[in-house]
């Protein structure tokens, strides 16, 4: 049987409303030229459509293995969902370097190798990681969302911090999804399966960032003067 016969509607209805605020994101994104001021943010809504659209096509074609009498999401469906996870925090993690950066207003050499190292930390912490073990990609992207979120707090508790117009809605986002998110990654360590918390949890972490997402390139577009004006 295919995946797609063993996802409930609680999982079709999140990803369907996930895929189509990142739609929204990457579409006012473009539309409204937030990618000059924060391009990671079109970059990561862009991943995320094309991420969720190739799941949904996975989840039709793919069969579901079986061993022992128990059913198990095949192996390649696993892999491409951890990947995709893992791919998903470093952007997450750039996005934030990024608004820190921009927010400090250092140059373009320093944006470069804070982006370069942040890289460089998942990938090694990747390899290192033995195989795709739930409890090691569980680890992983709780690594990325507490680095993501620490980056943005260490800024913001800077005395002179000031967020550039349209990037508090954005840090907003950010916080509220990679708290969430971790949240739902340390419970499913800590009981070593992945729970009913992290089924659900996960998508309504990532749906409500990307709402807060698409509210902040929305006002900013509003926001913005005409041009010629």
């Amino acid at each position: 049987m295919k995946l797609a016969s063993f996802l409930r509607w609680q999982n079709w209805a999140l990803l369907g409303l996930n895929l189509a605020v990142e739609f929204i994101v990457l579409f006012l994104s473009i539309k409204r030229r937030f990618f000059k001021e924060l391009f990671m943010l079109t970059i990561l809504a862009g991943y995320f459509v094309l991420i969720d659209t190739a799941f949904i096509v996975l989840a039709l074609v793919v069969n579901v293995d079986s061993f022992s009498g128990k059913l198990y999401y095949s192996r390649i469906s696993w892999d491409f969902y951890w990947l995709s996870q893992v791919a998903a925090s470093l952007l997450i993690l750039l996005l934030s370097v990024q608004i820190s950066i921009d927010t400090l207003k250092l140059n373009y050499v320093t944006a470069l190798w804070g982006m370069i190292l942040a890289t460089l930390f998942i990938v090694s912490a990747g390899i290192l990681v033995p195989g795709l073990v739930l409890g090691n990609m569980l680890m992983l992207v709780s690594i990325g969302d507490v680095l993501a979120g620490l980056a943005l707090l260490i800024v913001g508790a800077l005395p002179s911090t000031q967020w550039p117009r349209g990037y508090p809605l954005v840090v907003a986002g950010i916080a509220l999804s990679v708290t969430l998110h971790a949240l739902c990654s340390i419970g499913s360590l800590y009981w070593h399966t992945l729970t009913p918390l992290f089924n659900i949890g996960a998508p309504v972490s990532s749906l409500l960032g990307m709402i807060i997402f698409a509210l902040a390139v929305y006002r900013h577009g509003e926001q913005s003067p005409a041009p010629g004006t």
